[in-house]
């Protein structure tokens, strides 16, 4: 028998007996996280097996693997942020970046050294590197999101926007209130969003002639992907079917396919949003602090409104919780997983709760221009 294939059969022998500890409701992630680690094993064998068999290792701490996800990689960064915090950050000799660097960990945290960021377009590649190199890769999680990361990742941002960009974003702020609307094209989607968006727009417009909008949706990065611009594409075109639908007087404004820097910077224009209860959430509460009615389906509504990610105890000076449909008002689209389960909701719960948000707020509420 060739001796890889033999390599081969006696490590699938022993991976048949995996035993996988899950500690929450997610048969997805886990198993396809496993199977991925498998693949890359057996591929890798004679690395692999030299680095199981090598004791001592250098920790590194990585980042922007595993998940495409906004919320995953704040949370990551915000552990560097805990590092900063105690001081600990030149402690730090080598850092793992994956694909999905959402704001380019180097520009946030100057201090740590370009020399010391390994940046990886793969996660092949990056497991590659583990292995070849015998490091003990670790996430740095932090579930928090502090004022000073908040202004770093702004000010990081700022830097890197246009003129003309900054521009656009100070002739947005001219409209009272500014609205920040999301549209999410896969999981969990709102199935009559583009009805119930302009419903709400068209409604809010005859007690706010002035009132303007920007929609939000899936963002670009430096290293956006081709799936990336198929979203980008889906949501214009979900977009551009709203605004034909809405009174042409009304002033839009379009943040999807926008750099994830350039929409950091955006949304400390705006005065409320409405967003998808989970990573649209990312930019409105978490890096400004502003007020909105978030909708999703019932279980992930139940989630978000008792275990708080998008409340207080994650955000430093947070002003007030988001606001979330109540139950009644959602009905789920079947009894899929909850974490891609798609819903439809009563549009005008959602007016209801933007008017009494509205109704709080004055002109003077309006952040200074932006620097």
């Amino acid at each position: 028998m060739n001796i890889s294939i033999a390599l081969i059969l006696d490590l699938r022998s022993i991976i048949q007996q995996t035993l996988i500890i899950k500690f929450y409701n997610a048969p997805n992630t886990s198993c396809d996280t496993i199977s991925s680690f498998k693949a890359y094993s057996v591929t890798n064998w004679q690395s692999f097996k030299s680095y199981i068999s090598t004791p001592k290792k250098q920790v590194a701490p990585i980042i922007g693997d595993l998940f495409n996800n906004l919320t995953h990689y704040l949370w990551d960064i915000a552990g560097f942020q805990y590092l900063d915090d105690n001081n600990l950050l030149d402690k730090i000799d080598k850092v793992l970046v994956g694909p999905y660097d959402f704001f380019n960990l180097g520009d946030v945290f100057p201090e740590i050294g370009k020399d010391k960021i390994e940046v990886f377009d793969s996660s092949l590649d990056l497991y590659k590197s583990i292995i070849e190199n015998n490091y003990c890769a670790v996430k740095l999680v932090e579930c928090f999101i502090n004022q000073k990361l908040a202004d770093r990742i702004y000010q990081t941002s700022l830097k890197k926007c246009s003129k003309l960009f900054l521009e656009e974003v100070e002739q947005s702020r001219q409209n009272f209130p500014v609205l920040w609307i999301t549209i999410r094209s896969s999981r969990r989607i709102w199935t009559s969003q583009v009805q119930g968006i302009a419903n709400i727009i068209k409604k809010l417009s005859v007690d706010f002639p002035n009132l303007g909008i920007i929609f939000d949706g899936w963002s670009r990065t430096e290293k956006s992907s081709k799936n990336d611009e198929v979203s980008i594409a889906t949501e214009i075109a979900m977009m551009e079917k709203i605004i034909a639908m809405i009174p042409p007087e009304i002033n839009t404004h379009n943040a999807i396919g926008r750099m994830t820097y350039e929409k950091a910077v955006w949304v400390h224009a705006i005065d409320l949003h409405i967003s998808s209860l989970g990573a649209g959430m990312c930019f409105t509460v978490w890096l400004v602090n502003k007020p909105g009615v978030g909708h999703g389906n019932t279980t992930f509504t139940k989630w978000e409104t008792h275990q708080g990610t998008a409340f207080p105890s994650c955000r430093e000076n947070a002003t007030e919780p988001l606001v979330s449909l109540s139950i009644d008002k959602i009905t789920d689209e079947d009894n899929s997983f909850w974490g891609t389960r798609n819903y439809d909701c009563d549009w005008n719960a959602i007016y209801d709760e933007v008017m009494k948000i509205i109704n709080g707020l004055s002109e003077k509420d309006k952040i200074p221009d932006i620097n």
